[in-house]
């Protein structure tokens, strides 16, 4: 795994900070534009990363890079990507799905000779439809086994989720993390169903029996990175 040197001391405070069962809620402004699951865990190596080392991007590359968090680490794999204690985030309530349009359309551009046309090629008018999720009481929560103080330290650097975020979509109003009671277990399955990617592996050592064959999935930060994926199975899926 690649080291990053700003995350030494944040591994070796991690290390021996005191864990529990907590329950962070989320609190959103707008609606979401969601196409992908939120996972708790990749938004708090985000919030590491930036705090680390502000509003770094890092090298894209085949190969993990190692990110300490405040979390339970469930279990490793062969090339040391960690399974981390923590849910995606599920919406509290009824759950309203709305159909958005954004329009693209041509200004001025001062530096040609002459407007393009708006009708046809690369300068034309767009109406873009977007998927939209919102929740009656506008919050979402994930489960996780971590450290209260850190996780709630880390979290406010986290300020949109979803797509979009540059017109507004996704915005945060508040983050609350409280203590929760449940395992190891109850951050992986809920109602019966996964609510994390699961690699193979580590279904043996939790005592799960899933429904269904194993696939590629992403189940460590950043989940989306397909280099990291492995065979597993999906979230939502029945145990």
């Amino acid at each position: 795994m690649i080291q990053i040197p700003e995350f030494r001391s944040y591994a070796e405070y991690y290390a021996v900070l005191p864990l529990e069962s907590l329950r962070v809620t989320v609190t959103l402004r707008q609606a979401m534009i969601l196409y992908d699951p939120v996972y708790l865990d990749n938004l708090l190596a985000r919030a590491v990363l930036e705090k680390a080392r502000g509003h770094a991007i890092l090298n894209n590359t085949s190969e993990p890079y190692e990110f300490p968090l405040p979390l339970k680490r469930l279990w490793t794999a062969e090339n040391g990507c960690p399974l981390w204690a923590a849910s995606v985030f599920l919406p509290e309530g009824k759950t309203i799905t709305d159909i958005i349009y954004l329009h693209k359309r041509l200004g001025r551009l001062e530096f040609s000779e002459k407007q393009p046309k708006s009708n046809v090629g690369r300068w034309m008018d767009r109406r873009i439809p977007y998927q939209t999720k919102q929740t009656e009481t506008k919050r979402w929560h994930a489960l996780c086994i971590g450290n209260e103080q850190e996780i709630a330290c880390l979290l406010p650097l986290i300020r949109f989720l979803g797509k979009r975020r540059n017109v507004g979509f996704g915005e945060v109003a508040q983050w609350d993390v409280e203590a929760w009671d449940g395992s190891d277990v109850d951050t992986m399955v809920q109602e019966g169903h996964l609510v994390h990617a699961l690699p193979e592996g580590a279904a043996e050592i939790l005592g799960l029996q899933l429904e269904g064959s194993p696939s590629l999935v992403g189940w460590t930060p950043p989940q989306w990175k397909p280099s990291l994926f492995a065979q597993g199975w999906r979230i939502g899926t029945a145990t």
